[in-house]
């Protein structure tokens, strides 16, 4: 009989202490979702009430680390109270997530990424099927560097949560990085599904499609971003590139103007107006905006070429030189300011600078097109035929269809006494532009000189012919009369 009193006793015992310990769950539960709502003190209170039914329930010590955490991330003493309540609920049971993943937490708002790693590898490995915590491991994970493992916690969440958007935002970011392009349009599509009015995701479909050279849906995209965030003057920005991309340059002008309206102090957009503008042979208005460029931020070479180039068609040549030159000054390989500036140079005269300043751009980028036709003619007219040639030859294999440069270089092959070189220049000028009136004429004069009379009056006739009133007529007349 005593033995049976025992054993009742402690059935009784045990199903109170039970009672106390599902008492204290309840209570954990209640807390966590008060938490939830914002109610942090009131949680905190019912964790501790928990704590009262049950002193060992290590998840009631973890919530009231994560609920200091929650309150005020920011605060040192409330940052200080959840690593304190995290480390004691670990010493109490080092198999619940809670704290690990409130550490996590904690040492990312530190900057203390390999610590927030390994807090939330050891969340996430206690509870796999979390996406949250698999998320934040992935973004830290991400800002060490860490792109391919970065990827792998950001699809694991995706697996356990398939509407993760912001989980597929970062995933098509870390794609990027990792250059699997395709795969980040993937992942900024889903997020696009998930939520039709997110900017983001827009304006990130709309980057990666204009990398494919895909514009026409890079705009579609773009103007969805604009929609979606009428107030961020970067998309319209974008936008207006979009549209200067494709030749649309009216619509290039109003985006970029949209985007002033939004904020009137971004140099990119000025610099970006005043280029189009150009291209609209708007050089007035063009300088007002270069000016603003420069105003705003004279650091910038591309906005000094632009103001040189804006000056430069306004008449203002002074001014231009003095902004090239400060463009090379900030960028000393910026080989469009220095071609320009040569040109200037070389219209002015002033040979010996045009080459110099030429030979610098041409030092950079010895392939160029413009590098090699202008130091051509700055040769050229220094009267430095061979070198003129010379550069005028890497000029042509850069462009075949080039006139004016294949005339400048035959001008450089009569002045070298290479009459034969070009007659085969004017000749192969001709077929290229049957047009090119000059390249007749001269081929007529040096056919003449060269004896070949009878070539040389068909030429001259065929010139006629093409084009009775080319300027010089009269003087074909006369050597032909005289043949």
């Amino acid at each position: 009989e005593r033995r049976k009193e025992k054993e009742q006793e402690l059935a009784a015992m045990e199903k109170k202490e039970r009672e106390k310990k599902e008492k204290s769950q309840e209570l954990v539960k209640q807390g966590v979702e008060e938490m939830e709502q914002g109610n942090y003190i009131k949680a905190r209170g019912l964790f501790d009430k928990a704590l009262e039914q049950d002193p060992e329930n290590a998840e009631a010590v973890a919530r009231k680390g994560e609920a200091y955490f929650e309150e005020d991330n920011e605060s040192q003493s409330n940052i200080q109270e959840a690593i304190d309540y995290s480390n004691e609920a670990i010493d109490m049971d080092k198999n619940l997530w809670v704290p690990y993943n409130t550490l996590g937490r904690v040492y990312n708002e530190q900057k203390q990424w390999q610590n927030a790693i390994d807090a939330f590898k050891k969340a996430s490995r206690l509870n796999p099927d979390r996406a949250q915590t698999l998320f934040e491991l992935g973004k830290a994970q991400y800002r060490v560097g860490r792109f391919d493992q970065a990827r792998q916690s950001f699809e694991a969440a995706i697996h356990n949560r398939s509407d993760f958007l912001k989980a597929y935002l970062n995933l098509g970011f870390t794609l990027r990085r990792l250059g699997s392009n395709r795969a980040a349009l993937n992942a900024f599509s889903r997020a696009a599904e998930i939520d039709p009015e997110n900017d983001l995701a827009h304006y990130q479909k709309a980057e990666l499609k204009r990398r494919a050279g895909n514009y026409r849906e890079a705009i579609q995209d773009m103007q969805k971003a604009v929609r979606h965030d009428q107030e961020n003057p970067d998309y319209r920005r974008k936008l207006g590139n979009l549209y200067a991309q494709t030749g649309e340059l009216s619509k290039a002008v109003q985006a970029y103007r949209d985007a002033l309206e939004i904020k009137d102090d971004d140099d990119a957009t000025h610099y970006n107006l005043a280029k189009v503008l150009l291209d609209q042979d708007k050089a007035d208005e063009a300088l007002s905006h270069a000016v603003k460029a420069v105003q705003l931020n004279s650091k910038a070479a591309s906005n000094l070429y632009i103001l040189g180039k804006a000056a430069e068609e306004t008449g203002n040549v002074d001014q231009a030189i003095e902004a090239y030159k400060r463009a090379i000054s900030q960028d000393p390989e910026h080989v469009d300011a220095m071609v320009n500036l040569g040109s200037i140079y070389d219209e002015q005269k002033q040979f010996e600078k045009a080459r110099e300043i030429l030979q610098r751009a041409y030092e950079v980028e010895p392939d160029s097109l413009a590098v090699n036709n202008n130091l051509g003619n700055a040769y050229l007219h220094s009267e430095l035929y061979k070198d003129s040639i010379e550069h005028y030859k890497r000029a042509i294999e850069k462009k075949p269809g080039a006139t004016l440069m294949r005339y400048n270089m035959a001008l450089a092959y009569i002045e070298t006494d290479q009459q034969e070189k070009a007659i085969s220049t004017l000749r192969d000028l001709i077929k290229v532009d049957a047009n090119y009136w000059n390249a007749y004429y001269k081929l007529g004069e040096l056919l003449f000189a060269e004896g070949s009379s009878e070539e040389a009056k068909t030429i001259l006739e065929r010139l006629l012919e093409k084009n009775p009133d080319y300027e010089r007529s009269e003087e074909v007349k006369s050597l032909i009369s005289s043949s």
